[in-house]
């Protein structure tokens, strides 16, 4: 970022901050809208979000809590799921 002018390092930032989007996305966002933020958050939002899942880590996740006879998550295991992210299962009607 430091090829960039003043006005445009401080519209990347605006853009990073508001979107939540990294200085790669910004910078391809403000470059297709001529540098126009209000453009790029157009751009930005008006494009498919692309998003990358780890399967193996989600299986992981799953096989963890699913019922060992069944391929699903029962009462038992969305409970130990509760108890493991520290959260009251009674707020939950099971």
């Amino acid at each position: 970022m430091y090829k960039l002018g003043r006005g445009n390092r401080d519209k990347v930032q605006q853009f990073m901050t508001i979107t939540g989007a990294s200085e790669k996305v910004a910078l391809q966002a403000l470059k297709a809208s001529d540098w126009h933020l209000e453009g790029a958050f157009d751009f930005f939002y008006s494009q498919p979000q692309v998003s990358v899942v780890n399967t193996r880590h989600l299986e992981d996740i799953f096989n963890r809590y699913k019922e060992p006879d069944a391929d699903m998550i029962m009462v038992e295991g969305i409970s130990q799921f509760c108890n493991d992210l520290q959260v009251r299962s009674i707020y939950f009607h099971l």
